[in-house]
This record gives structure tokens, sequence and C-alpha cells, in this order.
């Protein structure tokens, strides 16, 4: 993959990130996940990023579990995103409420940024959303018992994104 493609999908996980923060923070309620929680019966994702399914870790312990960075983003108030080769992590008020997926990394169930939308229903079944926010167009999971979401943003029937979230932040 060429260096101005690998930005360019960088970018979009960047942009999609501040938009759900953003969205967190107020601005686009409409479109949150939790909006169709009646909706969907839900599905089991505990086996989405085990090792980080310990939600609420502070930018301290991510680095002494992780080590530095590739790059700090600091985000609008005191929110900031950790961006290591792997996953990008976005903490609001300094606890992990966000990740996604960065280029290369795979679901649990082998879906992978870049990849076609169609596999999405193949691996995770149909009981999911779909939603628009600021344009952007969301195909999304829930688990009601870990009260998670698992979103994938779609463009031109690709996989631009993919972004696990709490609850918690949209409330």
């Amino acid at each position: 993959m060429n260096t101005r493609h690998q930005r360019s999908k960088l970018l979009m996980v960047l942009l999609v990130s501040m938009t759900l923060l953003l969205a967190a923070c107020g601005r686009d309620k409409a479109t949150s996940p939790l909006d169709y929680k009646d909706q969907v019966e839900g599905i089991d994702l505990s086996q989405e990023n085990p090792q980080w399914s310990e939600w609420g870790k502070s930018e301290a312990e991510i680095t002494k579990e992780r080590g530095e960075p590739k790059r700090r983003i600091p985000q609008e108030g005191d929110n900031l995103s950790l961006e290591y080769a792997d996953y990008q992590y976005s903490l609001i008020r300094d606890s992990v409420e966000i990740y996604s997926l960065m280029p290369g990394q795979e679901t649990a169930k082998g879906i992978k940024v870049g990849g076609p939308a169609s596999e999405i229903e193949a691996a995770y079944g149909r009981d999911f959303y779909k939603r628009t926010q600021n344009k952007i167009n969301i195909i999304g999971y829930l688990d009601k018992k870990l009260e998670q979401a698992l979103e994938f943003v779609i463009h031109n029937g690709r996989i631009e994104a993919i972004i696990v979230s709490k609850f918690s932040l949209f409330e």
C-alpha cells in the first residue's frame, strides 16, 4: 500500500473518531447508536479486542501497558486520541471511551478496513442498524450486555473505518 493511500486511511479514521466525539458532546444526538437500542436485539461483542475490553483506562495506564503512542492528538476540550500501529484510542476526560482499528487490523470475525461492506452482514448477521452522521454512512451492531457499539463506516461499498464505543459516550 502506498504512503499516500495509508495517510488517507489514517485521516479517515481520525475524522470519523472526531465526528463521534463531537456527537457524544451533544451536537448530533439524533444519530446516536442508542437511538437503535429498541430496534435491534443485540449481538455478543465480547470477542472484539478482548485485551482492551476494560474501558475507562487513562492515558497513563495505556502508555504504561503499550508504550508511547506513534501520535498523541489533542481534541476539543480535555479530550485526546492516542494512535498506535494497531489501534487508535479516544479518551474523554482521561478515560478510554472509543477505539478504532487501524488499517491492517481486523475484527474478531476477520473484517478489515478497506474490505467490502458486503462481508459485514455475512460475518456479524442481520441484527444491525444503519445510520448517517454528517454525511457518513454507518452500519452498526450493539452488545446490550456489554453496552458497546461496533460500527463500520462505509464509503463506495468499502469499509473506511471500524469503531468500537461505549454506550455511555452517547448518554
